[in-house]
């Protein structure tokens, strides 16, 4: 069973799902990085070294911006990360530039609902 999840190829963080101990290797994209410290289930640790300053990318979307380095294998917390709400990184492109997903896939598919007449759907 994997203990950790990426969301989105061009996140720089992954999410922890079953507790990782110190020293437990981690393989991501061809590379290996071993756990720092013990990273506990829900916590979020850093795939690659990330210095003051850069965005913290989850999901494919900016979380929030470094404030101390943090090292690849290291769990992210309030002490070394602002939330993006702090830091208002959506609006400042010089930071980040959201890419949209590709839903070309999607591109032909029909969905079987209906509107009401207050304005809602409903399936």
């Amino acid at each position: 069973m994997k203990k950790w999840t990426v969301i989105d190829p061009r996140d720089n963080v992954a999410a922890v799902l079953s507790t990782i101990q110190k020293g437990e290797s981690i393989h991501h994209n061809g590379a290996s990085l071993g756990a720092l410290e013990e990273l506990p289930a829900k916590h979020k640790f850093a795939l690659v070294n990330l210095s003051p300053g850069e965005v913290v990318v989850m999901y494919g979307v900016p979380v929030g911006v470094v404030t101390q380095t943090i090292l690849a294998g290291s769990k992210l917390s309030t002490r070394n990360v602002n939330h993006s709400k702090e830091k208002d990184i959506f609006r400042n492109p010089d930071v980040y530039q959201w890419q949209p997903p590709d839903v070309s896939r999607w591109q032909d598919r029909k969905w079987m609902g209906f509107k009401r007449e207050d304005g809602r759907f409903g399936t």
